[in-house]
Protein backbone atom coordinates (compact mmCIF):
# COMPACT_ATOMS: atom_id res chain seq x y z
CA UNK A 1 0.00 0.00 0.00
CA UNK A 2 2.75 2.30 0.70
CA UNK A 3 4.54 1.39 -2.04
CA UNK A 4 1.62 1.92 -4.36
CA UNK A 5 1.31 4.98 -3.26
CA UNK A 6 5.00 6.18 -3.32
CA UNK A 7 5.19 5.27 -6.89
CA UNK A 8 1.56 6.71 -7.41
CA UNK A 9 3.16 10.38 -6.44
CA UNK A 10 6.12 9.94 -8.54
CA UNK A 11 4.13 9.27 -11.54
CA UNK A 12 1.87 12.37 -10.60
CA UNK A 13 5.20 14.66 -9.61
CA UNK A 14 6.80 13.89 -13.14
CA UNK A 15 3.79 14.74 -15.31
CA UNK A 16 3.46 17.95 -13.54
CA UNK A 17 6.48 18.73 -13.97
CA UNK A 18 8.20 21.96 -16.16
CA UNK A 19 10.74 21.97 -18.44
CA UNK A 20 13.31 22.99 -16.32
CA UNK A 21 12.39 20.99 -13.27
CA UNK A 22 13.49 18.00 -15.99
CA UNK A 23 16.99 18.67 -13.63
CA UNK A 24 15.29 18.09 -10.41
CA UNK A 25 14.28 14.33 -11.90
CA UNK A 26 17.81 13.58 -13.12
CA UNK A 27 19.59 14.41 -9.90
CA UNK A 28 17.09 12.24 -7.94
CA UNK A 29 17.51 9.29 -10.59
CA UNK A 30 21.53 9.65 -11.07
CA UNK A 31 22.48 9.93 -7.32
CA UNK A 32 24.41 7.52 -5.63
CA UNK A 33 22.23 5.27 -2.75
CA UNK A 34 23.20 6.80 0.33
CA UNK A 35 21.49 7.74 3.59
CA UNK A 36 20.05 10.85 2.02
CA UNK A 37 22.85 12.92 3.31
CA UNK A 38 24.68 15.07 0.43
CA UNK A 39 27.72 16.12 2.24
CA UNK A 40 30.85 13.79 2.60
CA UNK A 41 34.57 14.16 4.13
CA UNK A 42 37.17 14.29 1.44
CA UNK A 43 39.98 13.09 1.38
CA UNK A 44 42.28 13.77 3.94
CA UNK A 45 45.91 14.66 3.11
CA UNK A 46 48.79 14.73 6.22
CA UNK A 47 51.90 16.74 5.44
CA UNK A 48 55.22 16.37 6.62
CA UNK A 49 56.81 19.92 6.56
CA UNK A 50 56.39 22.00 4.24
CA UNK A 51 53.15 21.61 1.97
CA UNK A 52 55.06 19.41 -1.18
CA UNK A 53 55.63 15.97 1.18
CA UNK A 54 52.51 13.92 1.21
CA UNK A 55 52.71 11.43 4.39
CA UNK A 56 49.84 9.73 4.25
CA UNK A 57 46.06 10.14 2.44
CA UNK A 58 42.76 8.93 4.06
CA UNK A 59 40.47 7.72 1.31
CA UNK A 60 37.95 5.17 3.10
CA UNK A 61 35.42 6.38 5.70
CA UNK A 62 37.13 3.90 7.78
CA UNK A 63 40.65 5.38 7.32
CA UNK A 64 38.91 8.74 7.58
CA UNK A 65 37.34 8.07 11.11
CA UNK A 66 41.14 6.80 12.48
CA UNK A 67 43.10 9.35 11.19
CA UNK A 68 39.99 11.92 12.56
CA UNK A 69 40.31 10.09 15.90
CA UNK A 70 43.55 9.88 16.35
CA UNK A 71 43.89 14.11 15.21
CA UNK A 72 41.35 14.83 17.60
CA UNK A 73 42.06 12.55 20.40
CA UNK A 74 45.57 12.22 21.12
CA UNK A 75 47.04 9.37 23.52
CA UNK A 76 46.91 9.92 27.09
CA UNK A 77 50.18 11.77 27.94
CA UNK A 78 52.05 10.06 30.46
CA UNK A 79 53.65 12.78 32.27
CA UNK A 80 52.15 16.05 33.07
CA UNK A 81 53.44 19.35 31.40
CA UNK A 82 52.36 21.32 34.45
CA UNK A 83 54.94 21.53 37.01
CA UNK A 84 54.33 20.36 40.81
CA UNK A 85 53.69 23.91 42.55
CA UNK A 86 52.91 26.35 40.06
CA UNK A 87 52.69 29.94 40.42
CA UNK A 88 50.12 31.69 38.99
CA UNK A 89 49.94 35.53 39.06
CA UNK A 90 47.25 37.57 40.72
CA UNK A 91 43.51 38.09 40.00
CA UNK A 92 42.86 41.02 37.76
CA UNK A 93 40.12 41.87 39.60
CA UNK A 94 37.76 41.15 42.53
CA UNK A 95 34.36 38.91 42.41
CA UNK A 96 31.85 41.34 44.47
CA UNK A 97 28.05 39.85 45.35
CA UNK A 98 25.65 41.69 43.95
CA UNK A 99 22.02 41.52 45.20
CA UNK A 100 19.65 40.01 41.78
CA UNK A 101 17.28 42.17 41.57
CA UNK A 102 14.76 40.03 39.83
CA UNK A 103 14.02 38.93 43.32
CA UNK A 104 12.89 42.19 44.32
CA UNK A 105 10.51 42.70 41.69
CA UNK A 106 6.27 42.12 42.12
CA UNK A 107 4.91 38.94 40.85
CA UNK A 108 3.24 39.11 37.53
CA UNK A 109 4.86 41.62 36.24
Amino acid sequence: MVTQGKARHWVEWQEKLLGSQVWEVHKFLSATLSNGSTSHIPMLVKHQGGRQDIVATAETDEEKCARLHTEFFPPRMTVSSVPPDPVFPPPAWEWKQSRMTSCTTQPRK
